[in-house]
């Protein structure tokens, strides 16, 4: 049985666990996970069960005779187990297809020049702090609960002895997604780099290695920022 309920777990880790996660500004946390929390490996390119706590219920059955049918927990988990063990993958492809819809840039037009010259230096900053560790820095570029999750991700970075490099970074193109809201402005940005980590606590040789197997590479995210004309820009959210 708990070998059982280990392959179970382990299965509804990797059914749940979000796509492929990003190094950059914009990574979630955990080391494989998005929107959000803690970016792992490089740059990529674009493109509740609610179970009975009494243990058991009456599963019907005969009353009198001597027979009465009984269904606990540890038939929900075993039979349910066995359906997640044969149709996870089909699921999970199915989540992830989706999950790529949504995160995909919709209704774009090109984006106008007066927004552009606003919005590429801002990029560079952000990107800049960004592999600097520069809290500070951050902080006035992000929303406070877009920086919070960014802070964590780089606070788990310094604990790992860590920090992300963008070599090269350039902005190949901008485009602007529609929305409803005048203060709102989605900046779909392609751009190339290469993204790699250095780390402190290991040696040159080491972090050669990690470097020499990083290439730059092309990839597609939409910035999400609110827009005041008496207030700079402020960061919301990266879709990756």
């Amino acid at each position: 049985m708990k070998k059982f309920l280990l392959i179970l777990v382990l299965t509804l880790a990797l059914l749940l666990n979000p796509l492929t996660a990003m190094a950059r500004a914009g990574g979630s946390t955990g080391g494989g996970g998005s929107t959000g929390g803690s970016p792992s490996g490089g740059t990529t390119t674009s493109n509740h069960n609610d179970y009975d706590n009494g243990g058991y219920y009456h599963g019907g059955g005969y009353y009198g005779g001597g027979y009465y049918h009984r269904t606990n927990i540890f038939d929900v988990i075993i039979f349910g187990g066995f359906g997640l063990l044969f149709f996870a993958p089909g699921l999970r492809r199915v989540w992830q297809r989706r999950q790529s819809q949504r995160l995909e840039p919709q209704n774009t037009v090109p984006l106008p020049d007066e927004l552009r010259a606003e919005f590429e230096p801002f990029f560079y900053q952000v990107e800049a702090a960004w592999t600097k560790n520069d809290l500070d820095t951050l902080s006035k570029l992000m929303a406070p609960r877009y920086f919070a999750k960014q802070r964590r991700i780089l606070n788990n970075y310094r604990q790992q002895h860590k920090t992300d490099q963008l070599e090269g970074l350039v902005i190949i193109d901008l485009a602007q997604e529609i929305t409803s809201a005048p203060t709102h402005l989605n900046v779909v940005v392609t751009a190339q780099a290469r993204d790699y980590f250095v780390y402190s606590d290991q040696s040159a040789a080491y972090n050669q290695n990690s470097y020499d197997k990083t290439y730059i590479e092309r990839f597609t995210e939409v910035w999400e920022l609110t827009r005041d004309p008496h207030q700079p820009l402020v960061l919301t959210r990266i879709r990756q």
